[in-house]
C-alpha cells in the first residue's frame, strides 16, 4: 500500500507498495504544448529510506512487468493494451533487470541495458537509447533524479519530446527535490530525441508504475504544466 514518508523534514515522498501504480487525473482543455516533470528514487522494499539490496532480475510475461512513466488514459488499463494509450518512457518486452553500484548505491534500469520512448500501442525508438538511473543516498548529485516529459499535439498528431542527459533519461538531480526545481527545468532545459505519434484519445492522467518487488519506487515531486 502506498505510504508517505518524510525523507527530510521538506520532502514528503509518496511511496508507491509493490506493483502499485500512480494514475494522476488532470484537466486541460485544448492543451497544444503540455509538460511533466518528476523526481524519483527508489528505497528497499522492507524500508522506505535504504537503498542498498535493490539489485533484480525477473523475466517478461505481461505489460505489468515493466516500468511505465509518463501520461495515459485517466482508466485502470495499463498501456500497450488496445484499451489504452501511452506517451512516455517504458523498459522492453524482454528479462527486467536491476543493478546496483556499491559505491554509490544508484539504481539503473537495465533491460538489459536499454529502455525506450513508448507512444500509443507501439514501441517507438528515439533516436537515443536511454537507461535511467535513480540515485542512493550516497551518491554526490543528490538522491532524486528528475525525468521530464514534453508533448504538443494537433488533432490525433502528438511529438514527444524529452529532456535528457547524454543516454538516460535524467535530466538533472537533486537533494532538495522540489516543485519550483522541476519547473524553472520545464521551462529552460533544452528537449531532444522527437518523435511523432498518432493516437485516437487524448491522455487525461499522469501514468507512474514500477514493477520491481525488491525495491519500491518512491515520488518526491510532480509537475504539470499547460504553455499552449
Amino acid at each position: 500500500m502506498a505510504t508517505i514518508f518524510a525523507k527530510t523534514p521538506t520532502d514528503k515522498a509518496l511511496i508507491l507498495g509493490t506493483r502499485e501504480a500512480l494514475i494522476y487525473p488532470f484537466s486541460s482543455p485544448g492543451w497544444a504544448d503540455i509538460r511533466l516533470g518528476i523526481f524519483l528514487s527508489s528505497t528497499n522494499a522492507t524500508n522506505n529510506d535504504d537503498t542498498t539490496g535493490l539489485t533484480e532480475s525477473f523475466g517478461y510475461s505481461t505489460v505489468a512487468d515493466r516500468v511505465w512513466v509518463g501520461f495515459k488514459d485517466n482508466s485502470n488499463d495499463f498501456p500497450n493494451l488496445t484499451t489504452s494509450n501511452f506517451l512516455g518512457f517504458a523498459t522492453q518486452q524482454v528479462s527486467q533487470n536491476l543493478s546496483q553500484s556499491a559505491l554509490t548505491n544508484a539504481v539503473l534500469w537495465t533491460t538489459p541495458g536499454t529502455s525506450f520512448i513508448y507512444a500509443g500501442t507501439t514501441k517507438t525508438n528515439g533516436p537515443n537509447v536511454f537507461s535511467a538511473d535513480f540515485p542512493g543516498n550516497l551518491y554526490p548529485g543528490g538522491y532524486s533524479s528528475l525525468m521530464i516529459i514534453k508533448v504538443t499535439r494537433s488533432g490525433t498528431t502528438y511529438i514527444l519530446s524529452v529532456s535528457n542527459y547524454g543516454n538516460t533519461v535524467n535530466a538533472n538531480y537533486s537533494s532538495t527535490p522540489t516543485i519550483a526545481e522541476i519547473r524553472t527545468a520545464l521551462r529552460t532545459n533544452t528537449f531532444y530525441s522527437t518523435i511523432t505519434a498518432t493516437i485516437p484519445q487524448v491522455p487525461d492522467a499522469v501514468f507512474v508504475y514500477w514493477p520491481f518487488y525488491n525495491s519500491k519506487l518512491r515520488i518526491h515531486s510532480i509537475a504539470l504544466e499547460k504553455f499552449a
